[in-house]
């Protein structure tokens, strides 16, 4: 008597994905709160401007992010793409320092300085932007060679300018891209699109499609459970990584499975 599995209807795939999603980031939320209570205070501040690195790095790579900095670099290279520097510098006026002057030398009690609350590891990352130094070949360059020398710099950006967790993300999110634009290619049989000029920035712009939905999920973790578990936002985004790569790689191989299928038969048959 023979018996064959019928596949299992989309529904129901997508149900169990999902199902498997949510538990993965649930078992990562508990390992994140074990490592808060076993880590020093060091190490977790360490961690939490490593999840912001990862933040920022992922929006970075979302397609108006992109498209917004090529723009940029072709209308006004010049023009900084984001604060830099160290941290904030506080500046004390002319009539703080007299009132000082007068207080300690002629009343002999000192007048506290005014100064702002120190930086949350949030607002330094937001205001020094790219951690790493930023190649900006476009602003030596006249305006009809723009369009192409702002395409390196973009690129130099994205993967050398978020720091080492930063440029992981970014490879990751290029490998996402790459494989996406294997299955364009193999789904549209345009041969041209395997031309590296061609592919690569096709695998930019796919993996930057690919990061709205990681980047939105980390940003509404963020805005809800973020504010009371510890690296929910960096779990959050490291699960919805990790299962659009799964995803992605899952569809390659089955293209590549079946194409050595049909070559295997082909050689067989002789057809």
């Amino acid at each position: 008597m023979e018996t064959s599995e019928e596949p299992k209807p989309k529904r129901i795939r997508i149900k169990k994905a999902l199902l498997h999603f949510l538990l993965s980031f649930a078992a990562f939320l508990v390992l994140g709160e074990i490592c808060h209570t076993l880590l020093s205070k060091e190490y977790r501040d360490h961690a939490k401007k490593v999840e912001y690195e990862a933040y920022f790095a992922v929006k970075g790579y979302t397609p108006w992010k992109v498209l917004g900095s090529y723009w940029t670099l072709i209308v006004d290279p010049g023009a900084p793409s984001k604060k830099h520097g160290g941290p904030p510098q506080f500046s004390v006026s002319d009539e703080t320092v007299r009132s000082l002057r007068n207080s300690v030398f002629v009343t002999g009690e000192p007048v506290p300085v005014p100064t702002e609350p120190p930086p949350t590891v949030e607002q330094m990352i937001e205001d020094q932007g790219y951690s790493g130094p930023t190649l900006n070949l476009s602003k030596n360059f006249p305006m009809f060679w723009r369009p192409l020398t702002a395409i390196i710099d973009v690129f130099t950006r994205l993967y050398f300018s978020h720091g080492v967790i930063g440029f992981l993300v970014a490879v990751v999110q290029l490998v996402i891209g790459g494989g996406l634009m294997y299955l364009l290619i193999k789904k549209t049989q345009q041969q041209w699109l395997q031309h590296p000029v061609v592919f690569l920035p096709g695998a930019i712009v796919l993996g930057s499609l690919a990061a709205i939905p990681i980047w939105l999920f980390t940003l509404l973790v963020f805005n809800t459970i973020g504010t009371y578990l510890w690296l929910a936002g960096g779990m959050a985004e490291l699960v919805s990584s990790f299962f659009a790569l799964s995803w992605v790689a899952l569809k390659v191989f089955e293209f590549l499975g079946h194409e050595a299928i049909v070559k295997r038969l082909t050689k067989l048959f002789g057809h």
